[in-house]
């Protein structure tokens, strides 16, 4: 009788602390690939819009290099 109190009062903070690391742990790995998933979405969402921006101001560029050589043989013709 004497050793049932001892044991239940060294293991019982055992357990707990057992439990809680393994929650943490478990916590932490939920976590972790949530925001690996965040990142990524985040990251592609960025990539994009700099891809479309940069792809505007390209295009851009190339329809004012048309339009101008375009203006320049009009007049050459005139």
């Amino acid at each position: 009788p004497i050793n049932q109190p001892v044991d239940q009062s060294v293991n019982q903070p055992l357990d707990q602390s057992v439990d809680q690391s393994e929650d943490q742990s478990a916590d932490q790995s939920v976590n972790q690939s949530v925001n690996q998933s965040v990142d990524q979405s985040v990251n592609q969402s960025v990539d994009q819009s700099v891809d479309q921006s940069v792809d505007q101001s390209e295009d851009q560029s190339e329809d004012r290099s048309v339009d101008q050589s375009a203006d320049r043989s009009l007049d050459q013709c005139v």
